[in-house]
């Protein structure tokens, strides 16, 4: 991670981001030259920002004029709006307040430091690193500086998850990819424990997604809701057999047991050196053993970390699962680039 942390950096430094400028007017981008943005653009934004804004911006265009000719896009974000950022791209804030939330590393080079999410430190360069993304998310009126080749994205929905939590970037990307919803349009529960049947529901989805390309699962008409998803996660083998209670909640052995059928073999390639015996809380004899390896040394668990009581990398087999690891393991099935890489040396 250091060396491709040193790597972008030294490509900054050499001036290797290339490209043309863009601004953004009457709502769409157009392909424009430095003196258009100059003449055109940021007047209108200077027109939207406070004084001290515009002065911030001003002193900001003089001292960088250069920097508009290397592939980054002026933006200014409503409070509310998100963006996504892919590998190799950057952001500047130079004005307002802005979180970010990655699916990998992302390193703030005024720091030459590495982090996931958090509050963006203005005037700072953030690039997000190999196999990584990143959303940005406007918590107040803001001006940014990013990589033309940013997309905007549909803001977090949910007024219950926290902008920067330790599962936003991978619960935002499993929700947008359909994986996941909430229990109505503006709540998610995060931190609620997840029931039988919604775990049959997701491994029934997740499975389909990745089968079919689309979810066009839905829930059943009457009082059983999530029937459909059981005959289906009993059809294609997810499920071996009925649930003794539907509506109790869902152990995080039992979830791994239950993923685990949903994705091929191939899904479980290693990346990470774990040796047998080497996660604190699972002895040999211990049910699903061999499925929670798997998907530790796949990336897609790491197990708890700096958790007071509990040693590092302990998985907790009999403890519920909350919606917000759910949407964090899922992500990681579907997406390759999102897991994690890490060992564990046998004490």
């Amino acid at each position: 991670m250091k060396k491709r942390i040193l790597v972008l950096m030294l490509l900054l430094c050499l001036g290797l981001f290339c490209g043309r400028a863009y601004a953004a007017q009457s709502g769409e981008e157009h392909l424009v030259s430095v003196s258009d943005i100059s003449e055109v653009f940021l007047p209108r934004v200077h027109s939207a920002l406070s004084e001290a804004a515009r002065q911030q911006v001003s002193q900001w265009q003089s001292q960088n004029r250069q920097q508009l000719s290397s592939g980054l896009l002026l933006r200014v974000m409503a409070m509310g709006d998100s963006l996504w950022l892919g590998e190799g791209q950057q952001f500047m804030l130079l004005s307002g307040t802005a979180r970010f939330a990655a699916t990998g590393e992302l390193v703030n080079t005024a720091r030459g430091t590495a982090s996931y999410a958090g509050v963006a430190e203005a005037n700072a360069r953030y690039i997000v690193c190999e196999n990584a993304g990143a959303y940005l998310d406007a918590e107040t009126n803001c001006l940014i500086l990013a990589s033309a080749g940013a997309v905007p994205a549909e803001g977090c929905p949910f007024q219950d998850v926290e902008r920067g939590a330790w599962y936003y970037g991978d619960l935002m990307a499993a929700y947008r990819r359909g994986l996941i919803n909430g229990v109505d349009p503006v709540t998610y529960l995060p931190y609620a424990a997840l029931t039988g049947a919604e775990g049959v529901k997701l491994a029934a989805c997740i499975h389909q997604s990745a089968t079919a390309g689309a979810v066009t699962l839905t829930n059943s008409i009457g009082t059983l809701w999530y029937r459909s998803y059981v005959d289906y996660a009993r059809n294609v083998g997810i499920l071996s057999a009925e649930l003794d209670n539907y509506d109790a909640p869902m152990t995080r052995a039992e979830f791994v047991h239950l993923f685990y059928r949903a994705m091929p073999e191939s899904a479980y390639t290693q990346i990470n050196p774990i040796p047998d015996g080497s996660i604190p809380d699972l002895p040999a004899g211990v049910a699903y053993r061999a499925e929670i390896y798997r998907f530790y040394r796949a990336g897609i668990l790491t197990g708890l970390v700096d958790t007071e009581g509990i040693a590092d990398y302990a998985f907790c087999p009999e403890n519920p699962i909350s919606r917000a690891e759910v949407a964090t393991i899922m992500n990681r099935m579907f997406d390759e680039t999102a897991r994690r890489r890490f060992t564990i040396v046998n004490s």
